[in-house]
């Protein structure tokens, strides 16, 4: 097994490149793990993919969580946070960019540069030769070698 550190966001990145992306059903890229390749690849592509979105759940309950934070509950309970808010200014109605959102915003960037270390197994550029992806997977790519 290798080792290599990843920031949070390289993990949300890479667990795309491998699923794809399920708030973008329509897009044409589908994943890494729905293209065709032999079961031993698949085998270890799923073994980092579920690390990946293990990683992506803890990161999706961390921002909702500063979503709470940051938010404000409406009359059904559930909260928001909206990115821009209304104010009057000399009787009218101006939009402007919530001060709350910005902080959200610094607070989970913040946390998605931190790094974390990854364990996996390399794969070479020969086990991944005959898979054909329309996607970019640059994450992805720093855990192939050359052999």
């Amino acid at each position: 097994m290798e080792k290599i550190n990843l920031k949070l966001a390289e993990f949300l990145s890479l667990a795309i490149e491998l699923y794809g992306n399920p708030e973008n059903p329509n897009s044409e890229y589908k994943g890494i793990l729905n293209e065709k390749m032999s079961l031993t690849t698949r085998y270890w592509l799923n073994h980092i993919g579920k690390q990946a979105a293990d990683e992506k759940a803890a990161i999706d309950k961390l921002r909702d969580e500063l979503v709470v934070k940051y938010g404000q509950a409406s009359e059904d309970g559930n909260v928001q946070l909206m990115a821009y808010i209304e104010e009057e200014v000399d009787g009218q109605k101006v939009q402007k960019i919530n001060p709350k959102f910005i902080e959200f915003q610094n607070e989970f960037g913040a946390l998605l540069d931190q790094e974390k270390e990854f364990s996996y197994k390399p794969l070479a550029l020969a086990d991944v030769e005959s898979i054909e992806t329309a996607g970019n997977c640059p994450v992805f790519l720093k855990l192939l070698v050359a052999e």
